[in-house]
């Protein structure tokens, strides 16, 4: 959650609001962080959990491993979780997170 918050405020609009929703079921979790800003190209969006690259319009002064959405990813696999983006000028950017209350069947036991 912090990377992600982090990057819509790193990224997004200077001076416009990051919206995080929570909702819940029966069975799992969503979690949604949005904000306002230039949006995340389609062929940017393809490697972005990959750790292939970084934006390639960091901030001016913004540094970063170009790694996080990679961890992001990984831990919310780990909990049988899944997280993709969606963005686009009209609507911003948006992260969605979905995690299962009870990943107990999906998740190995350590040795």
């Amino acid at each position: 959650m912090g990377n992600l918050a982090n990057n819509a405020l790193k990224y997004g609009a200077p001076e416009t609001f990051i919206e995080l929703t929570l909702k819940q079921d029966e069975q799992q979790v969503w979690i949604t962080i949005h904000n306002e800003g230039n949006p995340i190209a389609p062929s940017e969006q393809a490697d972005l959990f990959s750790g292939l690259s970084m934006m390639k319009k960091t901030p001016v002064g913004q540094r970063g491993w170009g790694i996080g959405l990679v961890v992001v990813q990984g831990v919310i696999k780990a909990h049988g979780g899944s997280v993709k983006v969606e963005s686009s000028p009209e609507k911003g950017t948006t992260f969605t997170i979905e995690i299962p209350l009870d990943a107990r069947g999906i998740q190995t036991k350590a040795a």
